[in-house]
């Protein structure tokens, strides 16, 4: 799957989110946004999903609450959310509004995947 917004693709078992812009502002972005990545839970299956950052920027609370949303529709089928490659002002972010506590973060797609692939937790 393709977007303007995102790529999507697996790797084994894992499904890989890529963000594709710098930035997500507008509503209509952001709620797109998250009908694609509720799809990959509902229509498509995914039980794990690795989100990558590394092209993002800037994080708004519109980013934040389709995470938030994606982070529990996975949880209503066991599933699993990580995130990884944030840019360090990305990570200042979720660090300084606590929500860390919330997901599981990796400093790059490779340990993130590695994690996934050998079971997470």
């Amino acid at each position: 799957m393709t977007s303007p917004l995102i790529t999507v693709h697996a790797v084994g078992p894992v499904t890989v989110v890529r963000f594709a812009v710098r930035h997500i502002r507008e509503f209509g972005q952001a709620q797109s946004l998250g009908e694609q990545l509720a799809s990959l839970v509902e229509d498509h299956g995914c039980r794990r999903v690795v989100v990558n950052f590394a092209a993002l920027e800037v994080v708004s609370e519109l980013v934040i609450s389709r995470l938030l949303f994606l982070r529990m529709k996975l949880g209503t089928v066991n599933g699993r959310l990580v995130l990884c490659g944030m840019q360090p002002v990305v990570q200042q972010y979720f660090e300084a509004f606590r929500l860390d506590r919330f997901f599981s973060i990796f400093p790059n797609e490779e340990s993130a995947l590695r994690e996934e692939l050998a079971g997470g937790e």
